[in-house]
């Protein structure tokens, strides 16, 4: 069937589903498309935090597509990659990778002086938006993973091993468990309920005392708790071994070289076999493969 054009702005469940294509979220590789990227990528200024270098962010704004890195934009996509993934279908490593990947661009951003945090123009505002719309999409798509979906468009469903805490059976006394926290307030992109306004804190102990809501380490309401899993296992290994290799990725474009901090932050990882495919042809690239 022949591609539709769709034009900015883009709705606010087209935003999600577009971000969730372009950093090629979904567990089948097969299903993966090139994104799109900025016109500029290879003047040496961008960066890879999306899996490719310059990879534009979908934003709700009447531009649609924004380069974090330049004042880039793109007011049209194919319709086929607004179609919505189910829940299913998202590859939690892969959203792991890509958050700690964001994260650390929207850190660097607004700790450096002549970071876009210090622009006071529009395109240094419609950058910091759009950095914040990706993390936003991106927690909204590991919350699904996780079994509560958030994302716009689907219905609000909290499904697996969740226990509903109002109505449900409340854990045995000492028994290590996961808490679903929520609060609509929250603002800040830094809090890892920005987007859904869900999140998880993770091998809490319950106390038959105080019940659940001892759990709590933070404001929010606890919605559902669900026994804890053990996060040793190999494949949560993994894991941290993508989001860190993604992190020195970063780093590596933002310096341009193998400076001794990206050699130093790149042997402390272990062994960089579990990184994402385009930090790894980085890094090989550079020689660090063989270092």
């Amino acid at each position: 069937m022949k591609s539709r054009i769709i034009k900015a702005p883009f709705n606010s469940s087209q935003v999600q589903s577009l971000n969730e294509a372009q950093l090629h979220l979904h567990v089948d590789p097969l299903q993966a498309i090139h994104p799109f990227t900025c016109a500029n990528r290879g003047d040496g200024e961008h960066g890879d935090e999306g899996g490719d270098l310059g990879v534009l962010i979908a934003t709700p704004a009447g531009w649609g597509w924004v380069c974090p890195h330049c004042d880039h934009t793109q007011g049209w996509a194919h319709d086929a990659m607004a179609i919505p993934l189910e829940s299913s279908a998202l590859s939690a490593p892969k959203i792991a990778a890509r958050l700690r990947a964001y994260e650390a661009l929207y850190h660097a951003n607004n700790s450096r002086p002549d970071a876009p945090s210090s622009d006071l123009s529009a395109v240094g505002e419609r950058r910091r938006n759009a950095v914040e719309t990706m993390l936003a999409c991106l927690r909204r798509a590991a919350m699904a993973a996780e079994g509560v979906e958030t994302r716009p468009g689907w219905p609000m469903t909290v499904t697996g091993d969740w226990v509903c805490a109002e109505t449900g059976p409340r854990p045995i006394d000492g028994q290590r468990v996961d808490v679903l926290m929520h609060d609509e307030s929250i603002a800040n992109p830094n809090h890892p309920g920005f987007g859904p306004a869900y999140w998880v804190q993770s091998n809490r102990v319950y106390d038959a005392r105080t019940r659940l809501l001892c759990l709590m380490t933070e404001p929010g309401n606890v919605t559902h708790w669900r026994p804890h899993t053990d996060t040793s296992s190999a494949e949560a290994k993994n894991d941290w071994a993508r989001g860190y290799y993604a992190a020195v990725a970063l780093l590596l474009r933002e310096e341009g070289c193998v400076t001794p901090s990206v050699h130093s932050l790149y042997q402390q990882g272990g062994g960089a076999e579990f990184a994402d495919d385009a930090d790894a042809e980085l890094f090989r690239a550079h020689g660090l493969n063989s270092t």
